[in-house]
């Protein structure tokens, strides 16, 4: 379903402005081997306490400031284990009145879907409209589509998806944060 895409396209791009993983953590890699974000990668602390499964309520009291989301990364090819480059969760503060706030887009993505799925632990936390993970192909071609309506075919060309990554390193750099 092309709307459902949109819908996921939109808060991916949001939470890899914010969050630096890499695509390949995002899609399946053509095996059944789970190496992708899951909806059981993402907890929430909502008041105060730490929430797997949030109900439609919890999400609807989520306070700006104050509520977060944790994002887990997966395994990855390049630290199989979680041990070298992110063995701690990224932490992503809700805020309401921001259009392109990660926490928001990850509490969209839990009541248009997430709430439902009783196996977080293999449904992937950017799903299609059928359930079923992305592949690398579907949403690089997205991405140009997307970028080629608003900026036209030359400045799309110039984009893939590690835009978001390098784009926030550049950032981070900037702001002058000290590598950890």
């Amino acid at each position: 379903d092309s709307r459902q895409d949109g819908f996921i396209v939109r808060r991916l791009c949001c939470f890899l402005m914010h969050a630096g993983f890499r695509l390949a953590e995002i899609v399946g890699n053509g095996s059944s081997e789970i190496m992708y974000l899951t909806l059981d990668c993402l907890t929430w602390r909502i008041n105060g306490r730490i929430v797997t499964r949030p109900t439609r309520a919890q999400l609807a009291s989520l306070v700006s400031g104050r509520d977060v989301a944790f994002v887990t990364p997966p395994r990855s090819k390049p630290d199989q284990w979680g041990e070298l480059h992110c063995p701690f969760p990224v932490v992503l503060t809700f805020n309401s009145s921001d259009d392109i706030n990660p926490a928001a887009c990850l509490r969209d993505i839990e009541l248009r879907y997430g709430i439902n799925v009783s196996d977080r632990a293999s449904y992937p936390l950017f799903a299609t409209g059928s359930g079923h993970v992305f592949s690398h192909h579907h949403l690089h071609s997205l991405l140009r589509l997307v970028l080629t309506d608003l900026f036209g075919a030359a400045v799309a060309s110039l984009y893939t998806f590690h835009s978001f990554r390098s784009g926030l390193a550049t950032a981070l750099h900037a702001a002058q944060v000290a590598e950890p």
